[in-house]
């Protein structure tokens, strides 16, 4: 491809900032913990979950309210954390499974792990018991940590199965108190806190290397069984690279171009067992600095949505197409409103497909903003500026919902063209 035909692309290529590198996942998330120390990391639903974890900020509030860690806050649970596993006999290379839905306990287990030097399998929530004891015993995970008492009883299930040596469950439970290979994540946090020394700390993430196995991700099993999918820490590495070139604020940018850049809030809700939202949602937005806020389900989106106010998110064509059919429904209640939802999409992909809409399609667009796009905006929280979709290819309709898309690969998000509606 010819970039002195694409400024930008050369632009892309040659661009570098202090996110940009080559070292293991952990040492990113450590570095990113210095540049951004006091911003918001995670915003967290209380009252949700019968969470573990000390200390929490604000987990008393009403429940539904979001609350905020620091990256120096979060960086106290994954080191902690790490120490606890570390304890708990964990070594480098082990495979740990992570068995829970999206939430911020998934990032502290995940980004732990990888600096305890284990290597991280994960499991869908909805796996039935058999599909828990493949996805275990398959990668040879000696421990497991399994978000609440639902998916604790799978695993103990087939345990007799498998060679697990300890069950770390997220939330409380109870009637396992005479077990001690299984204890919660608030019970492993003090185990770490107490055990912690860092400088031992700082050895296991130096004695990794970018080309060392990070993760297993196992596909859907659609054509039989699922297959783990090795991933090292440079495969993951090298997505977060490529990705930060795009996003991030370039001086070649215009400035109504919309970037991704420390103090960036975004949503988080689909599977990070996945390895989309896990690149695109976790690593990226970590190492950028972003704040990322958990959604409590699908079905809470527009309530979560509302209270998170992200910039960005990512999700798959699915998502976009029931917003955009919802939309469109409820344009409809007239004829003359319909056919201005329609005339206003048109617009959109007009004004986001020009590379100088000049002034009267600009004028539409303005138009269009006050008619149709600001209510859109408006119902996505009020400050979304661009999303990325990916996972499946994008049905046409399904394009014009959202502020901005990607291809559907979690190597290249957000074009970088003016701002879409």
């Amino acid at each position: 491809m010819d970039t002195d035909a694409l400024p930008w692309l050369a632009a892309e290529r040659e661009y570098t900032d202090d996110v940009i590198g080559e070292d293991t996942l952990a040492s990113m998330f450590e570095a990113t913990v210095e540049r951004n120390a006091d911003r918001d990391a995670q915003l967290f639903k209380t009252g949700v979950y019968d969470r573990t974890l000390p200390d929490l900020p604000g987990e008393t509030a009403a429940r539904g309210e979001y609350r905020t860690l620091t990256y120096r806050e979060m960086h106290d649970y994954v080191r902690h954390l790490a120490a606890g596993f570390r304890d708990l006999g964990v070594e480098t290379g082990d495979r740990v499974g992570i068995f829970s839905g999206t939430r911020m306990e998934w990032a502290h287990s995940d980004f732990a792990l990888l600096a305890a030097g284990a290597v991280v399998t994960t499991v869908y929530t909805e796996s039935s018991p058999s599909q828990v004891r493949y996805l275990l015993e398959d990668p040879g995970a000696s421990g497991v940590v399994v978000e609440n008492e639902e998916l604790l009883e799978r695993v103990l299930a087939v345990e007799d199965e498998l060679d697990l040596s300890f069950i770390v469950v997220v939330d409380e439970v109870s009637g396992y108190g005479d077990r001690e290979d299984v204890l919660t994540l608030g019970e492993l946090y003090e185990r770490g806190r107490e055990a912690f020394d860092p400088d031992a700390y700082q050895s296991w993430i130096e004695s990794r290397d970018p080309e060392d196995l990070a993760t297993l991700i196992y596909t859907s099993g659609t054509t039989g069984d699922p297959k783990g999918v090795e991933l090292t820490h440079w495969n993951l590495r090298s997505n977060v690279n490529q990705n930060r070139r795009r996003m991030a604020p370039r001086e070649d940018k215009p400035d109504d171009v919309p970037v991704l850049d420390a103090g960036t809030r975004t949503i988080s809700f689909l599977p990070l067992a996945h390895v989309f939202e896990r690149t695109a949602g976790h690593f990226l937005m970590f190492a950028s600095g972003a704040a990322i806020g958990y959604a409590e389900s699908t079905d809470t989106i527009p309530e979560d949505i509302n209270k998170i106010n992200p910039q960005t998110g990512a999700s798959v064509p699915r998502i976009y197409e029931r917003i955009f059919d919802n939309m469109r429904d409820t344009a409809g209640g007239s004829p003359v409103k319909a056919r201005i939802f329609e005339w206003a999409v048109e617009v959109a992909k007009q004004y986001a497909r020009a590379d100088d809409p000049g002034a009267v399609l600009s004028l539409k667009h303005s138009l269009a903003d006050r008619l149709v796009y600001d209510t859109v905006k408006e119902r996505l929280g009020g400050n979304i500026e661009f999303m990325v979709s990916g996972g499946a290819a994008s049905a046409r309709t399904s394009r014009s919902c959202s502020s901005g898309w990607a291809s559907p690969s979690s190597k290249a998000t957000a074009s970088p063209r003016r701002r879409r509606s």
